[in-house]
């Protein structure tokens, strides 16, 4: 063998290592491009079950009344009639809670916000209230009665401008209902 044939064998083989690393770091290319796309796909996948687990509801008023037990005016109960509507894919847990906005004559306001309490009123089949640590179903739905009881701070002084009904669930997730006006409901016992 000559000092050329030598040259020429040693140039081919490395013109043959070189297409062998190309055509490797092309499949490796393709295959890290396969695996992002993937991994997309993954990624969103995990999101959206993350998303459908997360709570999810809605909130609808039925009925509404002021309810008034003496006839000094001075024992006032607010109810509700709500649905609430769990729309995720788990169980979910809510607490109620009524804001009233009040008006004194002075035009001066303030804000009360009163906790639901289930055992204000008696409950029965014809008015079922809903417990203070209100648990739905995934997928359900429940309608009950909120009640909340009117506190003392709030007095023939004050003109109720808006009641805003509140259902919170465990991470803070809130819907809202706004009720201007409610119905009177009077004890003739």
């Amino acid at each position: 063998m000559t000092t050329i044939d030598i040259i020429i064998d040693f140039s081919s083989k490395v013109s043959i290592w070189n297409l062998i690393t190309l055509l490797v770091a092309i499949i490796a290319a393709l295959s890290a491009f396969r695996s992002s796309i993937m991994a997309g796909r993954s990624a969103t996948i995990a999101r959206q079950t993350y998303n459908d687990r997360q709570a999810n509801f809605n909130l609808y008023l039925i009925d509404s009344y002021l309810l008034k037990l003496d006839k000094e005016n001075k024992q006032h109960f607010f109810l509700f009639n709500m649905t609430i509507i769990n729309s995720s894919d788990s169980k979910s847990s809510f607490r109620a809670e009524l804001e009233i906005e009040c008006i004194k004559n002075n035009e001066e306001t303030i804000k009360v916000i009163i906790p639901h309490g289930e055992n204000l009123l008696v409950s029965n089949e014809k008015f079922p209230t809903f417990s203070n640590d209100i648990r739905i179903e995934e997928r359900a739905r429940l309608s009950k009665w909120l009640i909340f009881k009117q506190p003392l701070v709030i007095s023939n002084e004050y003109r109720i401008a808006s009641y805003l009904v509140k259902v919170i669930d465990v991470f803070n997730n809130e819907e809202t209902i706004e009720v201007l006006i409610l119905r009177e409901l009077k004890n003739e016992a």
